[in-house]
């Protein structure tokens, strides 16, 4: 699967077998992010959370509300397969199969970082006051 950008169509995730041959297109906003998860793959943009299967069939989606629409959202994998959703206001941790939010903690700033670690952990990082805490969610 691989994502283009074709003129008067926009942006789209195509699939191809191993053949080369397209098996399958969907259009996704051009501020989407992709990433892979269990069984499928999700999409994050325009704010709207997305999980397809792998023929590219839509699962499930859920609307996420933000304060302001950001350039751009990001979305990982996170250690232990839930999706991490990075928003404009705060982080999720989101079970990709049902995009149900788990956790929830704040954004990073100039002096904390939060690293969500996998299994319900969460470490925030002081570069100030040089401390490191570890939360169980």
């Amino acid at each position: 699967m691989f994502r283009v950008n074709i003129p008067e169509k926009g942006n789209q995730l195509v699939a191809v077998n191993a053949k080369g041959k397209a098996q399958w297109r969907l259009s996704i906003a051009g501020n989407a992010d992709v990433e892979s998860a269990k069984g499928g793959f999700a999409v994050f943009g325009s704010n709207e959370l997305r999980f397809y299967n792998a023929k590219g069939g839509l699962v499930t989606k859920r609307k996420l509300v933000v304060q302001h629409e950001a350039p751009m959202f990001t979305l990982w994998k996170a250690a232990d397969q839930k999706l991490l959703v990075r928003m404009n206001d705060r982080q999720l941790i989101v079970n990709p199969a049902t995009l149900k939010t788990l956790y929830e903690f704040p954004l990073d700033t100039a002096d904390v970082e939060y690293r969500y670690t996998g299994n319900g952990y969460l470490y925030r990082i002081s570069e100030s006051s040089s401390q490191i805490s570890q939360f169980v969610l």
